[in-house]
């Protein structure tokens, strides 16, 4: 079982719960990427939340997101749109501030 803080092949298990109680992200700090799988949504420019339905926990899900921001990102990879190929970071907190 992965826990918050194993490496495994240069990436970093952050757990991110809040979407689902066993949601992770994977961060490469080398690579400046990150794994955020559900959790997030880019669409328009702009990150998203996956909707207000798919977040059973907001209080656990805005306590993920605020572990994110001190991570040095570059490229967000999301489960199910297209992929932030840089500025990840700054798109992050701004949408952090809107949360």
């Amino acid at each position: 079982m992965l826990k918050d803080g194993d490496v495994m092949s240069g990436y970093q298990v952050i757990h991110t719960p809040g979407h689902s109680p066993g949601s992770i992200c994977l961060y490469n700090p080398e690579k400046k990427v990150i794994f955020v799988g559900d959790i997030l949504q880019y669409k328009n420019g702009r990150l998203q939340s996956p909707g207000k339905k798919l977040i059973p926990e907001p209080e656990k899900y805005g306590e993920s997101l605020r572990k994110l921001l001190d991570l040095d990102i570059k490229i967000i990879l999301t489960g199910h749109t297209a992929p932030v190929t840089s500025g990840g970071g700054e798109l992050l907190r701004e949408f952090v501030k809107t949360f």
